[in-house]
């Protein structure tokens, strides 16, 4: 009768009706679930190149563990797709139109957010290897200079030999971070860790020892730098300073020191090499007198600008670095430039009496 026409016709558009749910449900899991599949592949092999990022590698792996819980949700969604295609199969097939568009609307928001999670991981990860290579490089240029000064100082007004001269030109480059590693508890200390610093520290003062007084024999000036030499000199040490205050306050944040230990690291990075070799010269410590103008105060200017930018303005740590060493460049250039230094005692003895 037209009653059961009416009750088959019904099952056939129920029985179609879920079909095409199921069908378009697992399509859609499928495409989720390798997607998710590509996802956790590119964070895996990023997460494996994870000392690649060096010193500022946490904020990557705080935004990968982000981008770790949003594949879970992609998954989940994929996962309950697929075992439950609609919650209304059981339904008349006269409500089966609008439960098609919500999975579909659910799952592009996901992939949309997995993959500017993505994009987002890739960015900050090149961030982090860029500012690595750079402050690599920067370590390196420094730890070359400072192994320089030391030398000259060791053969000029020490009058060491060919190994004290090394010895000191070494303890120069690498006495910072070894002064810092020690206060920190950070053992073995980073030159028996990475030994390029010992064969770059002591090329840089064997080439200094042997080289150095051949190329300067026609000078005039004799192993003294002329005006313009002094000048470059001041400018390589002025950002070797401020990159050594930096690769300190770095080292104080990864540990997850107070921020008010962080700038006293970078200080401490960065001139207390120099303090050692005037010991081992039987000199004052030049960086604690007004003949060093301002020194170790723009290393720790330094660091406090890295502080400032990072930790309390909350900007990337690329920013830090420009903000640190440029710090470092300027209160450097105004020292030597101006004749600008710290009061003494003294000095403000005789203004008092005058």
């Amino acid at each position: 009768g037209p009653q059961g026409s009416r009750t088959a016709l019904w099952r056939v558009l129920d029985r179609l009706s879920r079909n095409i749910i199921i069908n378009q449900s697992i399509n859609m899991a499928s495409s989720s679930s390798s997607l998710l599949r590509r996802l956790t592949g590119s964070l895996a092999s990023l997460a494996t190149r994870k000392q690649a990022c060096g010193t500022s590698s946490s904020c990557l792996f705080a935004q990968a563990a982000r981008f770790n819980s949003t594949t879970l949700c992609l998954r989940n969604a994929a996962l309950l797709t697929k075992s439950s295609p609609s919650p209304c199969l059981t339904q008349s097939s006269s409500k089966l139109v609008r439960p098609l568009l919500v999975p579909r609307v659910d799952a592009n928001r996901l992939v949309q957010r997995s993959f500017a999670s993505q994009r987002r991981l890739r960015l900050e990860y090149v961030e982090c290897v860029v500012i690595k290579r750079v402050l690599v490089g920067l370590d390196y240029v420094g730890t070359a200079l400072f192994a320089f000064t030391g030398t000259m100082k060791a053969a000029t007004v020490a009058q060491m030999d060919v190994l004290g001269c090394c010895l000191v030109g070494f303890t120069t480059a690498v006495g910072g971070g070894t002064v810092r590693d020690l206060i920190t508890g950070t053992t073995p200390v980073f030159w028996l860790k990475q030994p390029q610093y010992i064969a770059l520290a002591v090329a840089s003062a064997l080439a200094t020892f042997f080289l150095y007084p051949k190329l300067r024999k026609e000078a005039i000036t004799g192993l003294n730098l002329a005006e313009h030499e002094q000048e470059l000199m001041n400018w390589a040490d002025a950002i070797a300073l401020g990159a050594f205050a930096c690769v300190g306050a770095i080292h104080a944040t990864q540990l997850r020191m107070h921020w008010l230990c962080v700038p006293v690291c970078g200080m401490v990075t960065a001139t207390f090499g120099g303090i050692i070799r005037d010991l081992l010269c039987q000199q004052k410590p030049w960086i604690f007198h007004t003949d060093s103008g301002l020194y170790a105060t723009t290393a720790l200017g330094a660091a406090t600008s890295f502080v400032i930018t990072t930790h309390i303005v909350k900007l990337p740590a690329a920013t830090g670095l420009i903000a640190g060493i440029g710090t470092c460049v300027a209160l450097r250039y105004i020292s030597w430039k101006y004749d600008v230094g710290l009061p003494t005692m003294a000095d403000r003895t005789r203004s008092a009496s005058t």
